[in-house]
């Protein structure tokens, strides 16, 4: 009896500990939107402007700040490009695959096409076997490297001690956090109503998640 109740104490411990690295909707959304602008402010080490214009939705899931623990799933927000602008952020979360756990590192997700756009809305993505992915080309380099990932349905980087750099996401698998979703919009909004722009922006956002960075045009259907 008295193992048994320092084994739950120990389990609580745990779940207390790892709340510490659990964000707030809120501030999950204004980590990422600094970081992006972080991102294109370094010139010829930013995601290049012609990627950005092609993009449908761009993810991002911040580094995990002081994480002792790596196999757990990480909190991601993402955003997708509407009629009427940046839509309300998605959240989710990534796990499964080496950037899942590269805790140090920030992930930034860029979604290229609608069919993948559209596999988001899923209740379980896996990027390389749901959708084609591709290290993202960075800054000058952008035009040697922009071919090999033209077909691709997401580009992939790295943002760590401020140097950005392609990776391979293969085998990362996405899910929406139905959690944090269900928070901030209500139980019945769906991830699809999310990034098509027919949810309103919560005010205590007070703007979209990427405000630097003009949304292409919407998705033709």
């Amino acid at each position: 009896m008295h193992q048994i109740a320092i084994r739950f104490a120990v389990l609580l411990l745990l779940q207390s500990a790892l709340s510490i690295y659990a964000q707030a909707p809120e501030d999950l959304v204004r980590d990422s939107s600094r970081i992006v602008t972080q991102i294109q402010k370094n010139g010829d080490g930013a995601i290049p402007k012609s990627i950005l214009e092609r993009a449908d939705c761009i993810g991002v899931v911040p580094a995990m700040k002081g994480a002792f623990i790596s196999s757990r799933a990480r909190e991601g927000v993402l955003s997708c490009a509407t009629a009427k602008g940046w839509s309300a952020p998605l959240f989710f979360r990534v796990e499964g695959g080496s950037l899942a756990f590269s805790t140090d590192q920030t992930l930034v997700l860029l979604v290229m096409n609608t069919r993948t756009r559209d596999q988001l809305s899923t209740s379980k993505f896996t990027i390389g076997s749901d959708a084609t992915a591709a290290a993202g080309p960075v800054g000058r380099k952008a035009s040697a490297d922009t071919d090999a990932s033209i077909g691709a349905g997401i580009l992939s980087y790295s943002f760590s001690r401020g140097v950005l750099a392609g990776v391979a996401p293969e085998g990362t698998v996405i899910r929406a956090d139905g959690e944090d979703n269900s928070r901030v919009y209500g139980r019945s909004t769906s991830p699809k109503a999310i990034i098509d722009g027919e949810i309103s922006m919560p005010v205590s956002f007070q703007a979209p998640p990427f405000p630097p960075i003009p949304p292409p045009p919407p998705p033709r259907k």
